[in-house]
């Protein structure tokens, strides 16, 4: 970097640059900032400098910095301190937004009945739209409420390597926002949801209990940011752990089915997947999927191969299971209750009321054998 005003602190220099970047529009408002050794060595000075630069551009009202996960543009005109701390809009109306990622059978339904069930009781109004997995029509559906004036957004984001820009705009403005069954890491924006860490483990353990120690994970290729995804896979590799098991890095990866526009083409390929898995793996006795729809997959590879003794684990029942050969294990989140919590947080944050970062709610663990009808193992309280 160019030292031509040896009279202006190198810090400064750095900070004046950083903000005419910002205020052009270099930097939009809602995307992250380079990191502060990457700013470093961008400009040839030490972290220190490019520290308190970003320290000045915080102090300002540019950007808000998240410890371990950087700094985001929040405006691009200084904002003072007293304006910062009055700079959350008002509710504008009873209409609150919910926007989910779909609707499987297994899933989704019953949150839907608490969200409107509460709020109809508090006297709002939802708005519900979908945004079927992908990042642009999240964007645009939360854009959309917006413009209808909603008070808050209940959101099932979705799973992506990068941050949605919309959310940390919000975020960084004060919006109120939940997330429901499942968050961003490292954003504080309450969550409502089931313990997803402690379920997946004990799940783990319920298999390893019924004498299964040749697992695999079974989950979708691409990115797994969200805290849902992450904990499940950390509870299930805790299990593997604990009991000394070597098979807790195995995975069956497949593809993403569309919650939009199922395929039969994705379904074949995940199916020849599990079979390819299971011939290159014959030891294998069961597996824990992620989700509903990746267990039935699974399930209907194993209908087309040979009869064998085998246990699938699941977060949510998948469909179709009656007289399956096999013994299948599943979280039965407690999802009406998930979504009365999700409006109660979202109402009380409208209201300016302080709110727990973390809502958990209880969960059981279900057990189908192959030679019994349906019973609740253990219970979460």
């Amino acid at each position: 970097m160019n030292k031509t005003a040896p009279h202006t602190p190198l810090y400064l220099s750095l900070y004046q640059l950083l903000r005419t970047k910002i205020e052009s529009g270099d930097y939009p408002v809602g995307s992250k900032l380079p990191t502060e050794m990457q700013i470093a060595r961008q400009y040839n000075v030490s972290r220190v400098t490019s520290r308190h630069a970003l320290d000045r551009l915080a102090e300002e009202g540019y950007i808000q910095r998240y410890a371990g996960k950087g700094s985001y543009i929040l405006s691009r005109t200084a904002v003072p301190p007293a304006a910062q701390a009055a700079a959350k809009p008002a509710p504008a109306s009873r209409l609150i937004g919910v926007v989910m990622e779909g609707i499987h059978p297994a899933f989704g339904i019953d949150m839907l009945f608490g969200i409107e069930h509460q709020c109809a009781e508090a006297g709002y109004s939802i708005i519900l739209k979908f945004s079927y997995g992908d990042e642009e029509r999240e964007r645009a559906c939360i854009e959309e409420l917006l413009q209808e004036g909603v008070s808050g957004i209940i959101l099932m984001c979705v799973y992506n390597e990068v941050y949605n820009p919309t959310i940390m705009k919000l975020a960084l403005e004060g919006f109120p926002l939940i997330f429901l069954d499942r968050s961003l890491s490292g954003l504080p924006i309450p969550y409502v949801g089931t313990p997803h860490y402690e379920a997946a483990r004990q799940i783990t353990h319920q298999l390893v209990s019924m004498n299964h120690t040749h697992l695999a994970l079974a989950m979708a290729e691409g990115p797994s940011n969200t805290s849902s995804a992450d904990s499940r896979i950390q509870g299930y590799v805790q299990c593997c752990l604990e009991h000394n098991l070597l098979c807790g890095s195995r995975r069956l990866i497949l593809i993403p089915e569309s919650l939009l526009a199922p395929s039969a083409e994705a379904r074949a390929e995940n199916i020849r997947r599990t079979k390819d898995y299971l011939q290159q793996n014959p030891e294998t006795t069961a597996f824990v999927a992620l989700r509903a729809e990746i267990a039935e997959a699974v399930i209907q590879a194993l209908n087309e191969m040979p009869p064998r003794r085998f246990a699938i684990a699941s977060f949510d029942g998948p469909c179709e299971t009656l007289h399956m050969p096999y013994d299948l294990l599943y979280v039965q989140q407690n999802q009406k209750r998930i979504g009365e919590l999700g409006a109660i947080r979202l109402m009380e944050k409208i209201k300016g009321c302080a709110v727990p970062l973390a809502t958990c709610v209880p969960y059981e663990i279900i057990v189908c054998s192959s030679a019994s009808v349906p019973c609740v193992m253990d219970r979460n309280v």
